[in-house]
């Protein structure tokens, strides 16, 4: 297989990368991974198996993109990770990523002790050669909601979920302006979006309110967006608009799905990375009059697909986990929130039922608020974990 050649440009110096083989080393050039389990490559069916102490056999959408562009990776994202969480290990805005470093004590595929920030700022300070950083957050944040509530049909949810929308920008805005100012990282920052898990009018909208206040972090941080919802969409309407019918997500049983990204539908998220990439580039060359066969990326360049567009404000100052409503506006006026969110199941109906869901919590991880293990978990974890079961509708909760 030939080498192909692609080369960097950050906005102080022109980097040459090697897009090598699976086997390259991608000649020193790194790749930060950073987010949740969509990154980590987290799968109920591999923890239920007792395959969770290896986090080898989790692969996400970070490894895919490191082979395709040569790059070594260094994947530091957490199962169970909010914005919140990724700042501190003691503000209690956590969700299930500390339950499973150090309840469950399974290991990441990186080492370290401290919060997600922490660790990052760390990394990018002592390695000046890392050419890309990745980030996939939020998804998480409403989920801790919805179990802090109690669950989404009430006023609880309903009434706290502008701010945590909220709290999303301004957690993600402070993360990438510490990896900006602090870190001192000038290179390029690739946010990707949540697919829908269907494309229907209602899940649809909820899926983007939720992008709207990620994407509005990211540009005004000079980040890319890569859409992971436009990377479903297609095979997903080509399904009845379901992302489980296109076998995007994980099956647990037949035509009930996980949440979490199946093997097609990780390549899919990586190669919607890959592309935001190579077309902002490209399109940059062009105005400034370069060769697009030269392969030059210009890594400070910020770029939003068009399906996923907010309005462009000004970054605002704002204290870190502090969930402020003020700064989205992508779900006002909404008469029902939890159902447009899109974010109520954690199994979904497969093929030709997109509008369907099934709802209840995930048991692997299953965290009361402020970081208490539930009894429940203690008392069933070893059992649980070793035989792999469907999640449940609502009604067989208690």
């Amino acid at each position: 297989m030939r080498v192909r050649l692609f080369a960097l440009l950050s906005a102080t110096a022109l980097f040459v990368l090697a897009a090598a083989p699976a086997s390259a080393s991608g000649e020193g050039h790194g790749y930060l991974a950073l987010g949740d389990s969509v990154a980590f490559g987290y799968s109920p069916l591999l923890v239920n198996a007792g395959l969770a102490t290896n986090p080898s056999v989790f692969v996400g959408y970070p490894d895919v993109v490191a082979q395709r562009l040569g790059l070594q990776l260094t994947n530091a994202s957490c199962p169970g990770e909010t914005s919140g969480g990724f700042l501190s290990l003691t503000n209690g805005l956590d969700f299930k990523c500390l339950g499973y470093r150090f309840f469950f004590h399974f290991p990441l595929h990186v080492n370290y002790t401290t919060a997600q920030l922490a660790f990052a700022l760390q990394y990018l300070t002592t390695h000046p050669d890392v050419q890309l950083v990745t980030m996939d957050i939020g998804a998480n944040d409403v989920f801790k909601l919805e179990t802090a509530c109690g669950g989404t049909a009430n006023t609880c949810f309903t009434g706290g979920l502008p701010a945590g929308l909220g709290g999303i920008d301004a957690n993600l805005r402070f993360i990438y302006s510490e990896i900006r100012n602090v870190a001192h990282y000038r290179n390029m920052i690739v946010t990707l979006t949540y697919y829908s898990l269907g494309y229907d009018p209602a899940t649809a909208a909820g899926t983007k309110a939720l992008n709207a206040p990620i994407i509005d972090a990211t540009l005004a941080n000079g980040g890319l967006v890569a859409s992971g919802f436009d990377a479903f969409q297609k095979r997903a309407l080509a399904h009845d608009g379901s992302s489980c019918g296109a076998g995007l997500l994980i099956v647990l049983s037949p035509g009930v799905c996980d949440v979490h990204p199946s093997a097609l539908g990780r390549d899919a998220l990586a190669g919607e990375i890959v592309r935001t990439i190579e077309k902002t580039n490209q399109r940059q060359l062009h105005l400034e009059g370069g060769s697009a066969a030269a392969g030059l990326f210009h890594t400070h360049v910020a770029a939003v697909r068009g399906h996923d567009r907010v309005d462009d404000r000004e970054p605002q100052p704002r204290a870190a986990a502090v969930p402020a409503a003020a700064g989205v506006r992508a779900i006002e006026g909404l008469e029902d929130p939890l159902r447009i969110l899109g974010l109520q199941p954690r199994a979904v109906i497969g093929h030709g039922q997109a509008g369907r869901t099934v709802f209840g919590r995930d048991r692997d991880l299953d965290w009361r608020p402020g970081g208490r293990v539930d009894k429940r978990v203690a008392d069933e974890v070893a059992q649980d974990l070793s035989q792999p079961r469907v999640v449940p509708s609502d009604d067989d909760w208690s």
